[in-house]
């Protein structure tokens, strides 16, 4: 969505926008050898996306998002990949991708709103580092740097200190538009908490 951003400066303050971004949550594959050639196999990739996924796009928008004529609308999606087979890594090639289904749909207002894409109990684990993070997302610490870039830029959290060579972040107070109008928050002695999760091996 980052090319969107200038476009989105100009029209803005006199028009309201709505963007729908779909993210893949699943993805049934459906094996060819030629375009117009019969299915060979299908199968549904072991793959899965979570709404969270989107924040790898959402970093492009942070400098113009939050705003109150932009609204943005995350939308869970079942699509179809249709691959040809080729001799050459990976095995295939994408020909086609189509939309299957649509699950649930998250609408982004507020910068408040980004917690609710993250999943149940996050808010509540503060204060808190981009390696907890990782651990509560299950995913790559540089994705967890992203989702606290997001954060922090649009005003949904904020710095209060470090550990080590890691910020420590905690949620910001809620108005609107997500900018805190307390400024007098104190942090008490920040006592890390190690999260154990299983990292599934994505595939």
């Amino acid at each position: 969505m980052g090319p969107l951003r200038g476009k989105l400066r100009l029209l803005l303050p006199e028009h309201r926008i709505r963007i729908i971004k779909p993210v893949v949550l699943k993805r049934r594959l459906i094996r060819k050898s030629t375009p117009t050639g019969p299915v060979l196999s299908t199968r549904q990739s072991p793959k899965r996306g979570r709404l969270f996924d989107v924040f790898d796009d959402l970093i492009g928008l942070v400098r113009v998002f939050p705003h109150t004529n932009l609204e943005i609308d995350v939308v869970g999606v079942t699509i179809e990949e249709v691959r040809l087979q080729r001799r050459r890594w990976p095995g295939y090639k994408v020909a086609d991708r189509c939309l299957g289904e649509t699950h649930e749909t998250q609408s982004v207002v507020a910068a408040c709103d980004l917690w609710a894409l993250l999943p149940p109990g996050c808010e509540g684990r503060e204060p808190f580092t981009t390696y907890e993070l990782a651990q509560m997302l299950d995913r790559p610490l540089s994705f967890a740097q992203r989702v606290a870039y997001c954060l922090r830029l649009t005003g949904a959290a904020r710095v209060v200190g470090k550990q080590g060579n890691r910020l420590i972040y905690i949620r910001e107070s809620e108005n609107l538009y997500g900018l805190s109008s307390d400024s007098s928050t104190r942090l008490g002695r920040y006592e890390p908490r190690w999260l154990t999760c299983r990292r599934v091996r994505k595939g």
